[in-house]
């Protein structure tokens, strides 16, 4: 290691016993310190951490992911900070071209890119069970520099957005790293208790400040994955309401709520706001697949085929939007069925 750190991995982590060993070993190659803070593990968690070579750190767990993210951020020596979480791990790396990135020093933060595994069933997609889990990609905000001014904020949903709104930056950019996630699983999930611990967390923030649209739209988020679609979609309603569409989580709320307004078979209501949607985001192709499912629950075949074919003739998706990996052959599929049944 050298003697001054260029890359300091940062992770916070409480009874992550199934999966930090593979999130430290994706990133021990690449960074030039691994510092864990360890929140109140009752499971070894903080012995398999230092087996994998992290600096473990005990933080006390204050209902506040930012705070424990902060104090975190204070041992680390590196002129970067790379945050991970345990349940993530690093897919590819291209090295050179990282630290060509890291060597600019008008830069300041970059975004990386994250696939999330999703179950294999979701609504109306069935994944054969010996191919690989579908993927949602999505990007972060998680390299950034070692910078006093630089902090979290949020007791969930945490990040440093607000801080880097306060300082002169470029423009955010993608870095050349890909990370992989598995959390959003239904056993992880479960096993994990992330429901009902970021409920709990959700609330105690919304108590703190009530209007906030980032934090309706996240407690619109957990009933959403809970399938409790009457209690999300009001939710997912007021928090449309107060955001602009050009913020960073809006793609998401609106392809979420719209889909749970399908869900409920409030058709007509799903394809207004889907309508009105497509003319903020012409070029989100989930949207236009699920206007798609959305037009052809109306009886309206040829229109259904339209939408069909823009997400087919997409090129790559913008990184603003939350996208399915296979969204082309998604469409691709349905597209061939209404071509043999024009009722499927």
């Amino acid at each position: 290691m050298p003697d001054k750190p260029l890359l300091s991995l940062v992770m916070i982590a409480r009874d992550e016993a199934r999966s930090i060993a593979r999130a430290l070993q994706s990133a021990r190659p690449w960074v030039d310190e691994m510092i864990v803070g360890d929140t109140g593990s009752t499971d070894p968690t903080p012995d398999i951490a230092h087996r994998e070579g992290a600096h473990v750190i005990h933080i006390p767990w204050e209902n506040d992911f930012a705070r424990a993210r902060n104090a975190l951020i204070q041992n680390a020596r590196g002129d970067w900070i790379l945050s991970l979480d345990a349940d993530e791990w690093i897919d590819t790396i291209e090295q050179h071209a990282l630290h060509t990135l890291l060597a600019d020093p008008n830069a300041i933060a970059y975004e990386v890119r994250i696939f999330h595994l999703l179950p294999r069933h979701i609504g109306s997609i069935q994944t054969a069970s010996s191919a690989p889990h579908p993927t949602i990609q999505d990007t972060v905000l998680r390299l950034f520099r070692r910078d006093p001014r630089i902090v979290y904020s949020g007791r969930i949903h945490e990040d440093i957005h607000a801080s880097l709104e306060k300082i002169a930056h470029p423009p955010l950019t993608l870095a050349p790293l890909t990370l992989f996630h598995d959390g959003y699983l239904p056993e992880v999930i479960e096993e994990k208790q992330k429901n009902r611990r970021n409920m709990e967390l959700l609330k105690l923030a919304l108590d703190d400040d009530p209007t906030n649209p980032r934090l309706i739209y996240a407690l619109a988020t957990e009933y959403f994955q809970q399938e409790n679609y009457e209690q999300a979609v009001p939710l997912f309603k007021e928090a449309l309401a107060k955001s602009s569409l050009h913020l960073g989580y809006t793609p998401d709320l609106v392809l979420k709520y719209i889909y749970a307004l399908k869900m409920l078979n409030r058709i007509k209501e799903a394809r207004y706001i889907a309508e009105q949607a497509l003319r903020a985001y012409p070029d989100f192709p989930d949207l236009w697949l699920l206007y798609g499912e959305i037009i052809l629950a109306l009886g309206d075949v040829q229109e259904t085929k339209r939408a069909l074919e823009t997400v087919i003739r997409s090129e790559r998706v913008p990184a603003r939007y939350p996208s399915h990996a296979q969204v082309k052959e998604l469409a691709y599929t349905f597209y061939q069925r209404l071509l043999t049944d024009p009722s499927a």
